[in-house]
């Protein structure tokens, strides 16, 4: 069965296919179908050949590309760099926070990596606050 996390992201209403279509997921039997609009309100999986609402079915999340692996590995070296003393603090933060603005990784994803390591969520959200005070 698919496994549901804080990341799994349902059909709702503003969900778009694109013109390649979109991979959702069967909520029961875990079949994956691609769809090329969503103008249903439920259809029939062909897999498990039941009836399912729109809001049930799970969009497939897309394969992380090799530049935000990249961009995490970054992060979490340089905040492990803060963390073992190898890196002053503001050093650390304006490297991590230049990647937010370049938009390669979002304050949430910061915020994960640092939780990790552990630096709490409310510190990093502090230091961007300080952070953009600055400019």
């Amino acid at each position: 069965m698919h496994t549901i996390t804080h990341n799994t992201k349902y059909v709702n209403r503003y969900t778009r296919s694109g013109v390649d279509g979109k991979e959702i997921i069967c909520p029961v039997c875990d079949k994956n179908s691609t769809v090329y609009h969503f103008s249903w309100s439920a259809i029939e999986c062909d897999g498990c050949h039941s009836d399912v609402e729109k809001n049930a079915w799970i969009i497939k999340s897309k394969k992380p590309n090799v530049r935000n692996l990249r961009t995490t590995m970054y992060v979490r070296e340089t905040f492990q760099k803060f963390v073992d003393g190898n890196l002053e603090k503001f050093d650390a933060y304006g490297l991590v926070f230049d990647q937010l603005d370049k938009r390669r990784i979002t304050l949430t994803e910061i915020c994960d990596i640092a939780n990790s390591v552990g630096i709490a969520r409310r510190v990093i959200i502090m230091r961007r606050h300080q952070f953009l005070g600055m400019i």
